[in-house]
């Protein structure tokens, strides 16, 4: 064998012999779960430590996922609603435990017992506003039809006294910052966030809008992807920002450089809400407080048809994992990060 033959040989069995391992996770997973496209960023100690692209954005016409590829976040919107909220804490025109009335005289008699904190705890005790009729995305559900959908409809619970996930709370609270600030929701949260952040390709997932490299969404039926549900809730902004990997990342940056609000707001939003009677839950202000293999974990996901989401950040070892996909089974994207995270961080169990 000459030598230039025996030095290929060697290059390439040492490619093999490094590939990324990640890789082989990812698309192990996106196989299992059928999953058509997703990216990957994993942040380790404030630097990007692998960002990476799978599959197709859409099946159709034969597109891949690209980095700035544009993907429905779903729930981790709450994230950003929750930040706005305390940026308008930190500036004293909210606070936390103010019955909403204060903010929005007109609701009915019965909800007066809800604060803003319960709103973002999920513990108000509103119905979900998916079960409301005439909530479409389609509808043009201004603030007077949130409000006169759901009042319709009785409290489920004491507000305070038990949790209950629902996108009402935060499409509430999303009304509380028009009200407060007299802008569109999504007009300050592009001032506050989006434009100072650098987000460029962030924004409202809107259907009737041209959204460059916007990904399409999968549903699974009988293990058949099928292209997403027309119907669509208005969950605003409970979850409806449209994102890539890239603006995401600095999303995280920004998170853990304080740079929109204090570090105490943060910690604060990282600090699970008690029940009225003491009982614990694990729901912050837009992150759930947890732990996976005995590591502390502040997280949240986003799911809504044809897409699933996460961001989990291993506080004590320096980690986040960022993944997004067009599959909409529910917690497709946490599952497939559980996996890549035993490749960055040290469990203990």
């Amino acid at each position: 064998m000459s030598r230039l033959l025996l030095f290929t040989a060697m290059i390439s069995l040492a490619s093999v012999s490094f590939a990324d391992k990640v890789d082989d996770i990812v698309r192990k997973e996106m196989e299992t779960r059928k999953v058509q496209g997703a990216v990957v960023a994993v942040i380790k100690n404030g630097k990007v430590a692998k960002k990476a692209a799978y599959g197709y954005a859409n099946i159709e016409n034969h597109v891949k996922v690209r980095l700035d590829s544009v993907f429905e976040i779903g729930s981790i919107t709450k994230q950003f609603t929750a930040t706005l909220v305390m940026k308008l804490v930190e500036e004293g025109k909210l606070r936390l435990d103010q019955p909403v009335c204060e903010y929005m005289p007109d609701i009915p008699p019965a909800w007066k017992a809800i604060t803003l904190r319960l709103l973002l705890a999920h513990q108000s005790g509103l119905k979900n506003v998916n079960e409301v009729d005439g909530m479409s995305i389609f509808d043009n559900v201004d603030y007077a039809k949130f409000i006169k959908g759901l009042s319709s409809h009785p409290l489920e619970f004491v507000p305070g006294t038990k949790y209950a996930y629902r996108n009402t709370g935060y499409c509430f609270a999303g009304h509380i910052i028009e009200r407060v600030t007299g802008k569109p929701y999504w007009t300050y949260l592009s001032e506050i966030i989006f434009k100072p952040l650098g987000m460029s390709h962030s924004q409202q997932r809107d259907p009737s809008s041209v959204i460059k490299n916007r990904v399409s969404g999968y549903d699974l039926v009988d293990g058949k992807a099928l292209n997403r549900a027309s119907y669509l809730t208005d969950i605003n902004a409970a979850g409806a920002i449209t994102s890539t990997i890239l603006d995401l990342i600095k999303w995280n940056a920004a998170i853990d450089k304080n740079r929109v609000v204090s570090a105490d707001s943060q910690k604060l939003m990282w600090t699970p809400n008690n029940l009225s009677d003491g009982k614990a839950t694990r729901y912050g202000l837009g992150w759930i407080a947890t732990e996976y293999r005995g590591a502390k974990l502040l997280t949240h996901g986003g799911s809504t048809s044809g897409f699933s989401a996460v961001i989990q950040k291993y506080v004590d070892s320096g980690v986040t994992i960022i993944i997004l996909t067009n599959c909409e089974t529910l917690n497709t994207a946490a599952f497939i990060a559980q996996e890549v995270a035993p490749e960055y961080v040290d469990f203990k169990k």
